[in-house]
């Protein structure tokens, strides 16, 4: 037995450049993805998209990285989610609308 602490970072080959990504930064982009998807929504994407580029293959974390981190705060994450996407959804519905009249503006003054 070895007197050294387990390596926990993952190494990705770039060409000639090789980055590194420790378990801890795995974490954070995990940390930071719940606040945008449900755990059922990242299976989808990492298995629509994050796992059909070779790139991001390694970088991305797990589905059981994903959904033990939030543990806690569900409750919260989800709420953030749900707000997040009610912004969104007015913000483009504004939008939207705005445009709809200009174009309406547009015609009766022609």
């Amino acid at each position: 037995m070895s007197g050294s602490a387990p390596n926990n970072s993952l190494s990705v080959n770039e060409g000639d450049s090789q980055q590194k990504f420790t378990f801890k930064q795995t974490q954070q982009v995990s940390r930071a993805l719940q606040y945008v998807l449900s755990p059922q929504e990242y299976r989808i994407v990492r298995e629509k998209v994050l796992l059909k580029i070779p790139v991001l293959q390694d970088k991305t974390p797990t589905e059981d990285q994903f959904s033990s981190q939030g543990t806690d705060d569900d409750e919260v994450l989800a709420a953030t989610r749900l707000a997040t996407r009610v912004f969104l959804a007015g913000t483009v519905g504004l939008n939207l609308i705005d445009t709809l009249r200009r174009q309406l503006a547009k015609k009766r003054a022609a």
